[in-house]
């Protein structure tokens, strides 16, 4: 990310926005920031209302949506399309067991001509 220029626009200010609510930024952006909200007429209602309704949905998420639930049909395609695979069956596991193929191959060639 780039460091914000000294002078703060409202383009620039807007932009990171997210990363301000997030906690993301670092401490001499935050200055900038901060100093740019509170005196922009613009940043400073918009900057408020986001915070707010951080706050409002992180306070009530739970509230929000702890009856929603899945059809019964979808939840069952769902966990049939997450069901996990035996573990030579894993799509990275091909690799790792050809390599071990071709090495019990050239151990057991090498084993063969030495002895």
């Amino acid at each position: 990310m780039s460091t914000p220029p000294q002078t703060m626009d409202c383009q620039t200010c807007q932009s990171l926005l997210f990363e301000y609510l997030e906690y993301m930024l670092p401490g001499e952006d935050l200055v900038h920031i901060e100093l740019h909200v509170a005196q922009c007429p613009v940043c400073g209602p918009l900057f408020a209302r986001e915070i707010a309704a951080t706050k409002f949905l992180l306070r009530n998420l739970g509230k929000l949506t702890g009856r929603l639930q899945l059809d019964p049909a979808t939840r069952a395609e769902v966990l049939a399309a997450i069901k996990p695979y035996p573990w030579w069956r894993n799509p990275w596991m091909r690799p790792v067991l050809i390599l071990a193929a071709m090495l019990l191959a050239v151990i057991t060639a090498l084993w063969l001509l030495l002895w």
